[in-house]
């Protein structure tokens, strides 16, 4: 009767041996297929993402040129309305230039 135990257990562990190394496989196989989808996925957001940017890319610039009309709009607005902030301070005006920073430009503290 122990003989026929000890060939159960025998058997069985072999079972489980087996068995075992089986899901080692399967796992190494399941991780080796999970990195080069990822790698597929990373491959894909690239390309996704330059082909966005060649296909936009006529509205971006002209959407920044927008912002910095707008930008050196707003710049002469608050400088008065000048059309030429550089010629007006070339032929002396310095009525935009605040006095304290004008005095401290010119010299006189």
């Amino acid at each position: 009767m122990v003989e026929k135990i000890m060939e159960g257990v025998t058997s069985w562990w072999s079972d489980v041996k087996a068995k075992g190394g089986e899901i080692i496989d399967k796992l190494k196989e399941g991780i080796k297929n999970a990195i080069s989808n990822l790698k597929t996925i990373g491959k894909d957001i690239i390309d996704g993402l330059w082909q966005g940017i060649q296909d936009n890319w006529t509205s971006l610039v002209e959407n920044i040129k927008s912002k910095f009309r707008s930008l050196f709009s707003n710049i002469k607005e608050l400088l008065g309305g000048i059309s030429s902030p550089s010629r007006l301070f070339a032929e002396g005006d310095r009525r935009t230039f605040g006095s304290g920073h004008w005095s401290w430009f010119s010299g006189r503290n």
